[in-house]
């Protein structure tokens, strides 16, 4: 038999159990509505046509080979003018383009960590960054979403978390599993926080109005 890594002992996916729990349900004869894959092509989504059909004339033409690895160019300078214009000055050379949101989480972490370094990561959270963390060697350390406060993070907690092995921090917004979105003060106050401490932080989303000249009029 073989066995198993030893780090694959720290990954766990809770969304597993409710899986199980969900098919038990299902034997019994209810009805249930998956949501845990996100796969829109499931819930009637299909794709536009102005998708479709450049695909299809790639495909006609074949044009099947590499793309840069960075990604087309075209499409880095789209990103980087709309990032320009949202308040954050980006360059085309300092864009790349993955293939989805995990690929992009374990290139950033690869390039920023070091084996007995820690991160900061939410909890709930998604369970793919403390996966990659487990296969890099890096401690994860976790910050509470409290429930009372609409599943917000303590700016404070987190402030009480940072010490000289702290690499980085990733901020989850809309977190998954809680659907929850971190306010723009709270927000502000974090990033304000990890840029005193010269600590990066990881994020699944950029927003507009998170791009600020100045700070909200409540942040503290």
């Amino acid at each position: 038999m073989i066995a198993a890594s030893r780090r694959t002992a720290n990954f766990d996916y809770a969304i597993r159990s409710l899986i199980t729990a969900a098919r038990a349900l299902e034997c019994d004869g209810r009805e249930v509505t998956y949501l845990n894959i996100g796969d829109p092509q499931a819930f009637g989504f299909k794709p536009p046509e102005h998708i479709i059909e450049p695909v299809q004339r790639a495909l006609k033409d074949r044009f099947t080979g590499y793309a840069p690895s960075a990604g087309l160019l075209e499409a880095r300078e789209a990103v980087a003018s709309y990032a320009t214009s949202i308040g954050a000055p980006t360059s085309p050379e300092e864009v790349v383009l993955t293939s989805g949101a995990s690929e992009a989480a374990e290139l950033a972490l690869t390039a920023l960590v070091n084996n007995g370094d820690e991160v900061l990561v939410p909890s709930p959270g998604y369970p793919i960054y403390p996966a990659i963390l487990s296969k890099l060697g890096v401690d994860t350390k976790y910050y509470q979403l409290d429930p009372a406060r609409g599943w917000e993070p303590t700016v404070s907690e987190v402030r009480s978390l940072i010490n000289k092995r702290t690499r980085a921090l990733v901020l989850i917004n809309p977190n998954n599993p809680t659907g929850s979105i971190t306010s723009n003060n709270t927000t502000y106050a974090l990033l304000k926080l990890l840029s005193e401490h010269k600590i990066p932080v990881i994020s699944d989303e950029v927003y507009r109005d998170l791009c600020f000249t100045t700070p909200p009029a409540s942040a503290s």
